[in-house]
């Protein structure tokens, strides 16, 4: 048994070297001979089976099914036979078996408690859930991989499954969640260096940049993933590499070297029969060819058609439809079986209940003197249930009254600060008003004294000068009316109750509109106030449909919030003498996605403390002093933001400062 540990750690070690894997095949052979134990011989088959991997599919299925039965014959439960086989048909392109034998292996060690290969076959079913494009399900599937993992202490393995979790973040367009994952890789890649891990992880890193559309970065990821692979010749990873750099040759519109990738990544896929890769690289090759209008494309179109009917034919899709609807409703029967369980221990509960009050009924029976006595007791009982009861209720009505009447402060408060700002920004229009009517009344004066002369003595250039002047006066005193009007009307708007009808708005005019307008709140408010803000909007961001009035209450109150960090920031470094501390208030907007664009607040105020951040979008709570906040505001507008399809993120370091996103759909 030690020769045979010895051997599978040989194997895992020399990996894709061919004389050294024939070399292990033999000897894993001649232990087979010499063994007699049943149990003995599946762990030897199963080797075997795993030996033939990169070598011959068919022989690694024929071992695999072979250690399968032997283990059924002899009774030995292990799910690792049945992962075997599923991943031996997983390289075939066999997903609808590969499923088939997974799932049985993992309700085996679900059974068993094997935390090692629960692990393991999470990992495997994550895989085949990405090669057939099913993002979602294989992030979820990944992510019970890695609690195995971390559960067994397993490190490197937990590791490696949240390099595939990035990967299937990256697919499904979660580049944050893609980059989080990579960056816990990075940390510890100095463990694996050198090593298949290595090249797996440049070149998730370059196709994560190329996807990001940093060109130079994701060539410089991609090579060094295809050098490291080609020193292990681990022909894997480097056909995944060449395809990915055929991808980004493609983009660039540089179509030989396209082709070049492509074709490298057609003849190692073809060497290890990995049809998954030389389905994409056959693909690709069709595409660039039939671009330059040469015949190949035929070739490399048929084996696409030919590939494809292997891995997704309708009759594969078939049976993939039939084994997973069938690991879908023996879920469902083991929960009806969970329920029916449970069910019948309820039954158990409350026949015992029974049984106990019988007891005591028989017991209050032998003890009738105190019956009277107990009867009374009982009744006051009731009388005091049924008093908390009707306390309690009253108390849960003061309470919803108590938060619709917070609920109105806020919004109160919010109209407060926004009307302190009106009243200080809608000075500047009025006196921009008022100094051209002034201006414009003397000039009706000259042109009257002019007119008074004699038709000689009359200069009438001159009073056609004034007269445009005076139209160019009306204009200016007719747009700052107008921006005057806006303002009171952007008030009004925030004042009324809001009808929850939808409208396309602009949301960089009106984050640049509530940015001023809190800004000059808190200048009317407080005349120490003293901050800085910049905004960096997109001018090509396309509007989007929100309440108006409830968006600009979200961003009011971000943006309250970011310029009293910083107001308070200051005051607390002013206090110890530090007086280089400049406050800032930024506003930038971009598109995110195809179908998301992305509102950030960014302060360089004291920062959110770790110990509450999960605490500050829970209705209540409030870092301010009593009576200075009812802690809805942040709650308000996350609700407000959800109510939207959309989302607000926070990320903050205590003494550097917060940042606030505001996630909206297009």
């Amino acid at each position: 048994m030690k020769r045979i540990v010895f051997i599978g750690l040989l194997f895992f070690v020399l990996g894709n070297c061919g004389f050294a894997q024939q070399n292990i095949i033999d000897s894993l052979k001649n232990e087979l001979v010499l063994a007699k134990q049943d149990t003995l011989k599946v762990l030897i088959l199963s080797d075997i089976g795993r030996a033939f991997q990169r070598i011959d599919l068919d022989s690694t299925i024929h071992y695999a099914e072979k250690a399968l039965s032997l283990s059924k014959k002899a009774a030995y439960k292990s799910g690792r036979f049945n992962g075997d086989l599923g991943h031996s048909f997983r390289w075939a392109g066999n997903f609808p078996k590969a499923f088939q034998y997974m799932f049985e292996g993992l309700r085996i060690a679900t059974k068993e408690r094997d935390i090692p290969l629960i692990g393991l076959l999470e990992n495997s079913i994550a895989i085949v859930y990405s090669q057939l494009e099913d993002n979602p399900n294989a992030i979820i599937h990944q992510k019970k991989a890695i609690e195995a993992f971390e559960e067994e202490g397993n490190d490197n393995s937990a590791i490696n499954s949240t390099l595939n979790l990035g990967r299937g973040y990256r697919r499904n367009l979660q580049f944050d969640s893609a980059a989080i994952c990579f960056q816990k890789v990075y940390k510890e890649l100095d463990t694996f260096k050198n090593t298949s891990m290595h090249a797996f992880f440049f070149m998730e890193m370059g196709q994560l940049e190329f996807q990001k559309n940093n060109h130079e970065r994701a060539f410089e990821f991609l090579r060094e993933s295809m050098a490291i692979s080609e020193m292990l010749d681990n022909k894997f990873f480097n056909a995944f590499a060449n395809n990915a750099m055929a991808v980004f040759f493609k983009s660039l519109n540089q179509i030989d070297s396209s082709i070049h990738y492509a074709e490298n990544a057609y003849l190692l896929s073809e060497q290890i029969n990995d049809k998954y890769n030389l389905l994409e690289a056959a693909d690709l090759l069709a595409d660039l060819y039939q671009s330059k209008g040469s015949e190949k494309a035929n070739f490399y179109l048929n084996k696409v058609i030919q590939l494809n009917n292997e891995l997704y034919g309708s009759k594969k899709v078939q049976e993939l439809q039939k084994t997973l609807a069938a690991e879908q409703a023996r879920q469902r029967l083991e929960e009806e079986v969970s329920l029916t369980r449970e069910y019948k221990l309820k039954q158990y509960g409350f026949l015992a209940g029974l049984f106990f009050l019988v007891l005591v009924a028989f017991l209050l029976y032998r003890n009738n003197r105190l019956k009277h006595k107990d009867n009374l007791l009982l009744q006051k009982q009731k009388e005091e249930v049924e008093y908390q009861k009707h306390l309690a209720e009253d108390a849960l009505s003061n309470l919803k009254s108590t938060q619709a009447q917070l609920i109105q402060s806020e919004k109160m408060a919010s109209l407060g600060e926004l009307t302190a700002g009106i009243a200080h920004e809608i000075q500047n229009p009025l006196n921009f008003v008022n100094n051209f009517s002034e201006v414009s009344e003397e000039m009706i004066k000259e042109i009257k004294d002019e007119r008074l002369k004699t038709k000689d003595q009359r200069d009438e250039a001159l009073e056609d000068e004034i007269l445009s002047d005076i139209e160019q006066n009306l204009r200016k005193i007719n747009h700052h009316g107008n921006r005057a009007s806006s303002i009171v009307k952007g008030m009004l708007e925030h004042s009324r109750t809001s009808s929850g009808k939808k409208e396309l708005i602009d949301i960089n005019a009106l984050a640049d509109e509530y940015l001023r307008l809190a800004y000059h709140g808190l200048i009317a408010k407080a005349k120490s106030f003293n901050a800085d803000f910049k905004t960096d909007f997109d001018s090509t961001l396309p509007k989007v449909e929100v309440v108006n009035q409830e968006m600009g209450r979200v961003l009011l109150n971000l943006i309250n919030n970011a310029f009293q960090a910083v107001s308070e920031e200051r005051e607390q470094r002013k206090a110890i003498g530090d007086l280089d501390y400049k406050p800032l208030v930024s506003i930038k907007t971009q598109l995110i996605t195809n179908n998301q664009l992305q509102a950030t607040i960014t302060d360089n105020g004291s920062g959110i403390p770790d110990a509450i951040k999960d605490k500050i979008f829970q209705p209540f709570f409030t870092t301010k002093d009593t009576g200075k906040g009812t802690g809805l505001g942040l709650s308000l507008a996350y609700n407000i933001v959800k109510a939207h399809g959309g989302e607000i993120q926070v990320e903050s370091v205590e003494g550097e400062g917060s940042e606030f996103k505001i996630i909206l759909p297009i």
